[in-house]
């Protein structure tokens, strides 16, 4: 895993030294705090995909929306919120989400069932979701809109980290993996090579 810790003082110069030749999409303008976090992103799972033996990593956007890397089967997966930007590598699927542990997700609460509620007491409902997205991430579909499709089925605490297990919509159980990072909640989910 890689990451960037950044805050609103960040100089475009230097975000443009380090991503190099990365060109953002249409619609991000440079120096914006978006702008940074996206460049931040990509310039992160260069890093982690460099860290696991992918030698120069060119860096692609799957038919669903999901970064792959060209010419390797190596999984990646992107993050970012405001302050902070992650990219995490792997010779498996792999997907990875934070948030940051203050967010209001009330709006985002409603939609978790009654049994979720219950796992989310001792998650958090921030980590119940950071755990949904990691998941999802890992299977290359994203939450596809939807939280439902992605319900939490346990949960346990090992060591200073919580294990989430979530079902996907085809019926499989994934487990995720929820680290605290300072003010945020860090979550990674990894899905067995075949």
């Amino acid at each position: 895993m890689e990451g960037w810790e950044f805050d609103d003082e960040v100089d475009t110069r230097d975000i443009a030294n380090l991503t190099g030749s990365l060109e953002a999409p249409a619609g991000l303008v440079p120096g914006s705090h978006r702008w940074v976090e996206w460049m931040l992103g990509r310039t992160a799972v260069r890093q982690a995909a460099a860290r696991v033996g992918v030698a120069n990593p060119v860096l692609r956007i799957s038919d669903t929306g999901a970064p792959v890397l060209a010419n390797s089967d190596v999984g990646v997966s992107i993050t970012h919120t405001s302050g902070l930007a992650l990219a995490a590598a792997a010779p498996c699927p792999i997907g990875i989400d934070v948030e940051k542990v203050d967010r209001d997700v009330s709006r985002l609460a409603r939609s978790l069932t009654p049994r979720e509620v219950e796992i989310a007491g001792a998650l958090g409902v921030v980590g119940s979701l950071v755990a949904k997205e990691a998941v999802a991430k890992a299977t290359g579909r994203g939450l596809g809109g939807s939280l439902a499709l992605w319900p939490l089925v346990h949960a346990e605490r090992s060591g200073s980290t919580q294990l989430v297990g979530v079902a996907t919509p085809d019926g499989r159980i994934v487990t995720a993996q929820l680290f605290p990072c300072k003010a945020f909640v860090v979550g990674v989910a990894l899905i067995p090579c075949a």
